[in-house]
């Protein structure tokens, strides 16, 4: 991407991310901050989630309900609802067999795409740091040189 880009169909890099197809284990290796990312907001929502089970807790020890109360329980199940979507439909392993994944798919969120891989066992892998046209059209060159084709909605 603009002089970035090695080895047309072995390795796509930019200056926030790197992929590269490992020919020997017929993989694909992403290194991004992407674990790392994910790694903080889980134990940002973990954090969450005990501060709200102690608010509910005590309004319940005390039979003293207001209204920050039953807010901090709505907070509670939010933050269990969001870990188990993050356990159970994402991850942010970064090293994929080919034949693990199905395809590239492509979402478009408040008119802007962001992409992701999605897995055969039911998981996606979000694909960040994409942000020109032209990086776009890399991506998607790089996974069908490897076989891997576009979703179809």
């Amino acid at each position: 991407m603009n002089g970035e880009s090695v080895t047309s169909s072995k390795i796509l890099s930019t200056s926030t991310f790197r992929i590269r197809y490992e020919e020997a284990e017929n993989a694909v290796v992403i290194e991004d901050n992407l674990k790392q990312q994910t790694r903080a907001t889980r134990i940002i929502l973990l954090l969450t989630l005990l501060n709200s089970l102690l608010n509910v807790s005590f309004a319940t020890t005390t039979n003293h309900w207001r209204l920050d109360y039953v807010l901090w329980g709505v907070l509670g199940i939010v933050c269990v609802a969001s870990l188990a979507y993050s356990y159970y439909k994402k991850t942010s392993e970064g090293k994929f067999l080919i034949p693990e994944i199905l395809c590239l798919k492509e979402r478009i969120l408040l008119g802007r795409s962001t992409y992701s891989l999605k897995l055969r066992n039911g998981r996606s892998r979000n694909l960040l740091h994409l942000k020109k046209q032209s990086e776009i059209t890399e991506l998607k060159s790089f996974f069908e040189n490897l076989g891997i084709r576009e979703c179809r909605p």
